[in-house]
């Protein structure tokens, strides 16, 4: 939807490039990097656009990396 609006010559699109407000201190950013997940943080105040639905905690490469197939579960029910 946003690369539509984004390239629809109807509409004005504009972007904020971090985090603009004079009242948001580098103290509350460092704050909230610490209290937010990775994801979160980019979307709400680096106003960067995140794939995937608003309650993924982690992001697509992390998960990805994650992933071993060469291991197998502990127990056998």
């Amino acid at each position: 939807m946003r690369e539509r609006v984004r390239n629809d010559p109807s509409w004005h699109f504009s972007r904020l490039r971090g985090p603009c407000a004079s009242w948001v201190t580098e103290k509350r950013l460092d704050e909230q990097r610490r209290i937010l997940n990775p994801i979160d943080f980019a979307r709400l105040w680096l106003n960067e656009w995140q794939s995937g639905d608003a309650q993924s905690v982690f992001r697509g490469e992390d998960i990805d990396a994650s992933l071993d197939d060469s291991l197998t579960p502990l127990f056998v029910e």
